[in-house]
């Protein structure tokens, strides 16, 4: 037996890892939220409140009920504009559809008659290419769908959990929150610190396990900060230091 392949066996009966290591079973997450399994009416809830996590997004809220006239639109939005005080308003249409023509989606465009700086229709189909023409050449006028959106709410768990169940939130956005037991601090989304990433303006801080950097989750108690004593203990040598010095 050759030398090398000896000591792979003897690493082997040993417990130790061979020469090349063992590949991790790949696990894909689920990439698509199933929101055709949504009520209508929790549809347009779900959209309503995936808009307002948008920093951007100063107020918003699902526009009258059944029956009322809305001028071709579900929601409006309120952005801040590019100047200091003044809002945008943004209008979305909601729809819960298993099939969408181009047909289709030019008769929604065309019904929008609320007057707002820009449009978006959000549906539960996958858009083809045919879709996505129709409104290619409207600069005011977007179409979010069922990739889109899904995509949108990978960094939402809360959302997630809340309108579809625990079970698929760990299958669409992973385990969550941190695994209980381990000492962690609070950080605001998206300072980077810890490991952790996140972005810029979220209104979730992110839970940062202490232990281990890599485990990061949402946490929504409205609490921002570090909340370690270590941390502040770190801190308060630093400032002592400073100080003799």
């Amino acid at each position: 037996m050759p030398q090398n392949a000896r000591t792979e066996l003897d690493n082997l009966l040993q417990g130790q890892p061979t020469r090349g290591g063992v590949e991790p079973l790949v696990t894909t997450r689920r990439q698509v939220l199933p929101l055709n399994d949504l009520s209508w009416e929790d549809f347009e809830r779900l959209c309503t409140r995936l808009v307002a996590k948008d920093h951007d997004i100063l107020d918003c809220h699902r526009y009258g009920v059944s029956g009322d006239f809305q001028g071709g639109i579900d929601l409006i939005a309120y952005r801040r504009g590019i100047r200091e005080g003044l809002r945008e308003p943004w209008c979305y249409q909601c729809k819960r559809w298993k099939k969408m023509t181009p047909a289709d989606l030019r008769r929604i465009v065309a019904k929008f008659t609320y007057p707002a700086d820009h449009y978006v229709v959000l549906t539960t189909v996958e858009a083809t290419a045919a879709l996505r023409d129709v409104v290619r050449d409207r600069p005011n006028v977007d179409l979010w769908d069922v990739e889109d959106i899904s995509r949108r709410l990978k960094d939402h768990a809360d959302l997630v959990e809340d309108f579809f169940g625990p079970h698929w939130r760990d299958a669409f956005c992973g385990p969550w929150p941190a695994p209980s037991g381990k000492m962690g601090v609070r950080l605001p989304a998206g300072r980077g610190q810890l490991g952790c990433s996140g972005r810029s303006g979220d209104r979730a801080s992110t839970y940062c396990s202490g232990q281990d950097s890599r485990t990061c989750a949402p946490d929504h108690s409205g609490r921002v900060g570090d909340t370690s004593r270590s941390i502040r203990e770190r801190n308060s040598r630093r400032r002592d230091k400073a100080a003799g010095n």
